[in-house]
């Protein structure tokens, strides 16, 4: 049984919940619209999109990482496969996890990320960690992007994301990690 402070602490936050929902209708609804193709970064800054793709023949997931600059050249790109266990969540959360530490290794300090998984992004987000696979992932992500100069993440829709997705699609069909600077994959020059 919960403590009777508990209680009255948990219908306070409901109560400002409520609050806070009644207000924003009042004030009518907010229309905001998502990009559909993918944006550059402001100047000075870099832009890191991942993916993460699944063979479930093989239990393979395939990562896809780019990092374009304010101009759209492509700076960086990461491809690797892993076995590991097919959950597409998991596989999200092992692409930004891999998205920064290869940053961290590049000592690229000054960068958005950007990726679909809208669960991977309302987790980076949170103060809250949880106790799973991919809860440590993500904590664990947090704690390596907390320790550059300035970083952000974004939610995009999959239009945005195209080069990281067909990188993490390509990446299935390959057998070793791949990492490549100031160059653009063969499997995504024609998407640029």
């Amino acid at each position: 049984m919960a403590h009777p402070s508990s209680i009255i602490q948990a219908t306070k936050r409901l109560m400002e919940d409520l609050n806070q929902t009644i207000q924003s209708e009042r004030k009518g609804p907010t229309v905001t619209t998502k990009p559909t193709r993918w944006e550059a970064p402001p100047q000075g800054k870099l832009k890191l999109n991942w993916d993460a793709g699944l063979d479930k023949i093989n239990n393979k997931v395939g990562i896809g990482v780019i990092i374009r600059d304010w101009e759209g050249t492509v700076r960086a790109s990461l491809r690797m496969n892993h076995n590991m266990f097919l959950d597409p969540l998991l596989a999200k959360a092992y692409a930004v996890f891999q998205a920064s530490t290869f940053l961290k290794t590049l000592g690229w300090q000054n960068v958005i990320l950007e990726g679909d998984s809208l669960q991977v992004f309302n987790s980076l987000k949170s103060s809250e960690v949880t106790n799973s696979y991919v809860g440590i992932l993500l904590r664990d992500t947090k704690s390596i992007l907390d320790s550059f100069t300035n970083w952000s993440i974004k939610h995009v829709r999959r239009a945005c994301n195209s080069l990281a997705h067909a990188l993490c699609q390509d990446t299935l069909s390959i057998s070793d990690s791949t990492v490549s600077f100031d160059t653009i994959p063969f499997c995504i020059q024609t998407l640029i």
